[in-house]
């Protein structure tokens, strides 16, 4: 085991530095992302020391009010707290941001196929259950939402509607921390992009309360279930709703080609702003279960 852990930095530097760049063409990534990810889950599962150390606080000093002995004082000031997990090292950090960042893209599904996507969303799900991935600092600060975001839009570019319910799951564990943030700003945000796509494809104004009334009810209606199974559901239903609405516009406007995939020119779907999700909470935003005044 030892050794194992001895190689694991050479063994990223080869995967990340060599092997993922070849894995992100999409006319060699069928071929080459589905092992790498499954290396990468093994790592993060196997191998998670090397990657991730506790951090130890030391303790305050000893002061002459205290009943606690000498010897305990002694002990604990040498010794210190265990506060958090942190990244080892710089050469970790920056093999583990390499590992994550190829793990949302076989998340986000685009130009990739299904088995990308599977093996992105068991990498997560395994690295969590081994060792509580979501709750160490570096992916909360860094990594949580763009995944969840990743995994929010493949879901409404159906990109691979199989993987739904996985997709769904995921969105699910990572929000978890701060449903409010969701259903009360990054909800509504992502709502708000849907209809301003739709009616730019239908050569439609928002300004139109025609226009607005249907995105609106879309928003109204969620089921603000926290549960797994009732907020996969309330997703799926969503992404019916939002599929048959734009091709309702298109249809109505007369316009041509397809309502669903990736946003106008081929190219994904555009980001919404930072810090939706985690960057600061429902400031600015709405309350769980309250419509955006913007619709």
């Amino acid at each position: 085991a030892a050794d194992a852990r001895r190689a694991v930095p050479d063994v990223c530097e080869l995967a990340t530095r060599h092997v993922a760049p070849l894995a992100r063409d999409p006319s060699l990534a069928p071929d080459l992302m589905p092992a790498l990810l499954e290396l990468y889950r093994r790592l993060l599962v196997d191998q998670w020391p090397a990657f991730v150390v506790p951090h130890c606080q030391p303790a305050p000093p000893p002061t002459t009010t205290t009943s606690t002995s000498s010897h305990v004082q002694i002990l604990s000031a040498r010794v210190g707290t265990p506060k958090r997990k942190v990244l080892r090292d710089a050469r970790a950090k920056a093999h583990f941001e390499a590992i994550l960042d190829l793990v949302r893209r076989a998340v986000g599904g685009v130009d990739v196929p299904a088995v990308c996507v599977r093996r992105g969303v068991a990498a997560l799900r395994d690295a969590h259950a081994a060792h509580r991935l979501y709750d160490l600092d570096a992916f909360q600060r860094d990594w949580r939402e763009p995944i969840a975001e990743a995994a929010f839009d493949a879901l409404f570019e159906r990109r691979h509607d199989l993987l739904a319910d996985d997709l769904a799951g995921l969105v699910r564990d990572l929000v978890a921390p701060r449903f409010d943030a969701f259903f009360g700003t990054f909800l509504p945000a992502k709502i708000e992009r849907f209809a301003a796509e739709a009616a730019s494809r239908s050569n439609a104004t928002l300004a139109d309360p025609a226009v607005r009334a249907p995105w609106a009810a879309i928003l109204a209606s969620w089921d603000r279930a926290t549960d797994a199974p009732g907020f996969v559901a309330a997703i799926k239903d969503a992404v019916q709703d939002v599929a048959y609405l734009r091709a309702q516009f298109v249809a109505a406007r007369g316009g041509g080609g397809s309502s669903e995939g990736a946003a106008p020119g081929g190219a994904p779907a555009s980001p919404s702003a930072p810090g939706l999700l985690f960057g600061g909470g429902t400031a600015g935003g709405t309350s769980p279960g309250v419509v955006d005044p913007r619709f």
